[in-house]
């Protein structure tokens, strides 16, 4: 377990706050430490409430590359919640997405813009 910490602090740029006491952390550093106590968990799902709360653009980026990585490198299925349709694009293999209206749409790894666009037509999807 420890092993495995080591390598999610590391993943998540945390590496040097692991000594610290959690409530000297930024809300940025502590969304990341929660995150990589998820990472360090032997689960076949990670489910996250914005995941990307409190980060700034480099460590949004930073955040749901390491998720997809580690997705990729151990099988675990990350499941995440976002208000950001450009994230859902450019790291998601597949969204799920709720129109204002209601109606609840589901993309394949193809399809992804489409269902985006069909949920949101006013929204600016690139």
């Amino acid at each position: 377990m420890e092993k495995r910490m080591a390598e999610a602090l590391e993943l998540l740029g945390l590496k040097e706050l692991n000594t610290r006491d959690i409530s000297t952390l930024s809300d940025g550093e502590f969304q990341k430490a929660c995150i990589a106590v998820g990472l360090t968990r032997n689960c076949k799902l990670l489910m996250l409430d914005e995941p990307t709360a409190f980060l700034d653009v480099d460590g949004r980026a930073m955040v749901l590359g390491a998720l997809k990585n580690a997705a990729e490198k151990t099988g675990i299925c990350v499941i995440f919640t976002s208000h950001d349709l450009q994230v859902s694009l450019q790291f998601c293999h597949r969204v799920l997405a709720f129109t204002p209206d209601g109606r609840f749409l589901e993309s394949s790894a193809e399809n992804r813009l489409e269902v985006l666009r069909q949920a949101f037509p006013a929204a600016t999807i690139a």
